[in-house]
């Protein structure tokens, strides 16, 4: 990363763009840094305080690398939202546009996702949406405005359950990426064995048999997805909810997978 980002990162020299696709980078999660998760917050009140500030990218970086990696690179496993910080700053590094116009031209348009936007400090959704609800200090309180910046390249999305059913089926089909892209994309290893490059690769045991689904899920405050597919797209699955029930817990997450991809 060094030779990409020089300074960036102060352990540039030891971190490949691989091993922040792949979650191997050892960086610290900048999420359980700042007061994003509205369950982390004590009330109402402290949570309008921080709902929609700015974040900047290389400042939330500036956060994670402030403390010691979490682990050698490439020795151990762990999910952080840095590394996908990291890879907008890239992007843009390499392409010579900002990250969100990277994205629109070479995903967003050829695919057709009209339903699917990076909305940078946009603060409200476009209609219709569904409104997302947290438990903050034990009140149940809608989140849906909310300042989006502070996910940036690890999260600033809005979407359809519809356009995200499209980029799954579209990237496992090979419509996106040449097929050794995808291979690799798509491949684990034994520090990382359910997760390949940016892509969630999760072993059902259907029974006596195994189904490989994979895809990725993701969350807001207020929101939890999920899309996951059999590599032949054959089956899908693409769900959207709020999180106010129990912050965090995809609750019958076996049960829904079972009766989408076991049945």
């Amino acid at each position: 990363m060094s030779r990409h980002l020089p300074g960036l990162l102060p352990d540039g020299d030891r971190i490949t763009v691989r091993m922040l696709l792949q979650h191997t980078s050892g960086l610290a999660n900048y999420t359980a840094l700042i007061p994003v998760d509205p369950a982390a917050v004590p009330t109402p009140a402290a949570y309008e305080q921080v709902r929609y500030q700015h974040h900047e990218a290389r400042d939330l970086i500036a956060l994670a690398t402030a403390r010691p990696l979490d682990f050698e690179p490439g020795t151990a496993w762990s999910y952080s939202n840095t590394g996908y910080l990291v890879l907008g700053e890239l992007v843009e590094a390499v392409t010579g546009e900002p990250y969100a116009s990277a994205v629109e031209q070479r995903v967003l348009e050829p695919l057709g996702l009209r339903g699917t936007s990076l909305p940078g400090d946009r603060v409200s959704l476009p209609a219709p949406h569904a409104h997302g609800y947290a438990r903050i200090g034990g009140q149940v309180v809608n989140v849906t405005r909310l300042n989006p910046s502070v996910a940036s390249s690890a999260g600033e999305l809005v979407s359809t359950t519809a356009d995200l059913d499209r980029f799954l089926d579209a990237l496992l089909d090979g419509e996106l990426l040449p097929p050794e892209l995808l291979a690799e994309m798509k491949r684990t290893t034994e520090v990382s064995p359910a997760y390949g490059l940016g892509l969630t690769v999760a072993p059902l045991q259907c029974g006596t048999s195994v189904t490989t689904v994979y895809g990725h899920d993701g969350g807001i405050p207020g929101y939890l997805s999920t899309a996951l597919s059999t590599e032949d797209t054959g089956e899908r699955l693409v769900a959207s909810l709020t999180t106010a029930a129990d912050p965090g817990e995809f609750r019958g997450q076996v049960e829904l997978l079972a009766e989408a991809f076991c049945g």
